[in-house]
């Protein structure tokens, strides 16, 4: 995961819309450099206003047991995408999905 794009790690988190600044405003492209940023940082170069993004983001750049657990699967939406990528009836990614069940595809 440390190798991985800021920009994929927001995604998976549904936060891309904060990539921009990340790249931009913080100099963050991929995850490992995240381990430098504080809360601080997040609301007041980044702009990341809401507690709650805040302390999400920071769960999971602290490595957060429950944070990594929930990063760990893909929702059926991002499971979609990324099949849909390969596959390209829909039909055929909606037998897939319901083979595969919820929760249970990782990105990894």
């Amino acid at each position: 995961m440390k190798d991985m794009s800021v920009y994929e790690w927001l995604r998976r988190l549904n936060m891309q819309q904060w990539a921009p600044k990340f790249k931009k405003d913080l100099g963050i492209n991929r995850v490992t450099d995240l381990r430098f940023i504080d809360d601080k940082q997040l609301k007041e170069t980044a702009k990341v206003e809401a507690l709650t993004d805040r302390k999400r983001l920071l769960d999971m750049i602290k490595g957060e047991d429950a944070s990594k657990n929930l990063f760990k699967y893909q929702t059926r939406s991002q499971a979609r995408s990324l099949i849909r990528s390969h596959i390209s009836s829909v039909d055929d990614t909606n037998k897939l999905l319901d083979l595969i069940g919820e929760e249970k595809m990782t990105g990894y």
